[in-house]
């Protein structure tokens, strides 16, 4: 018969939950179908892949492979040693009607940095990120990373906004100094500092080049409604 539950310790080797598997080195699994190969290296909560030695997998589908790594959330990876992803965006959360008094601890978040997937700079096209219901994001700065050039002539143009209104953040404008992989481009004046629930941002008029990749980002506060 099938345990639901199973508790193991051999040499080192801790599982307990269902369908892990265990074999780094004091390596530990907590839940559902997580994969520990990493020496002393932690998967928590469902199909969590620790297989970096020291890393920790938390949540839900992460992959901690980097060395001494951290991957938290759901779907956050981290592959270079000694680094931490948090995934989902961290929210600062909405006032349940607390104390002013427990305000310090109670309403703490971060400025956060949503990234588009890596795109085409020689194609026009728009790339959309869609909030969940039930918050905004309030837009900070707006950028754009050169993943891969060759042979840049003409740069391209680019613009930022929110679904309806596509130049609602950022009007179209010309980069300039984008010309190898590693070059960014920020603007920090928005359009608008009203909190949005889309994001969108693309390229109008293409770059000239052999080759040119990048990906654009969002930089601001996450906040959930009231």
């Amino acid at each position: 018969m099938t345990k639901t539950h199973l508790y193991e310790l051999i040499l080192g080797l801790v599982s307990a939950g269902k369908l892990n598997t265990v074999t780094g080195t004091a390596a530990i699994a907590f839940g559902i179908s997580n994969t520990v190969t990493g020496d002393a290296a932690i998967g928590l909560g469902n199909w969590n892949t620790a297989d970096g030695n020291y890393g920790l997998a938390i949540g839900y589908n992460n992959i901690a492979t980097g060395v001494v790594s951290l991957a938290l959330g759901q779907a956050a990876v981290t592959r270079i040693q000694r680094t931490t992803n948090i995934c989902p965006p961290i929210i600062n959360r909405k006032d349940d009607g607390e104390s002013s008094a427990i305000a310090w601890e109670s309403f703490c978040g971060v400025e956060v940095v949503i990234m588009s997937k890596e795109i085409d700079l020689e194609a026009v096209a728009d790339q959309t990120i869609n909030l969940y219901s039930g918050c905004r994001f309030f837009v900070n700065e707006v950028g754009l990373i050169v993943t891969s050039a060759n042979t840049v002539t003409d740069q391209p143009t680019v613009r930022a906004g929110y679904t309806g209104t596509l130049a609602g953040l950022l009007a179209a404008v010309q980069t300039t100094g984008l010309t190898a992989a590693g070059h960014r481009q920020r603007f920090t004046t928005m359009v608008t500092s009203a909190g949005q629930t889309t994001l969108t941002a693309g390229v109008t008029v293409v770059a000239t080049a052999t080759t040119m990749l990048g990906r654009f980002y969002w930089k601001g506060l996450l906040v959930e409604n009231e």
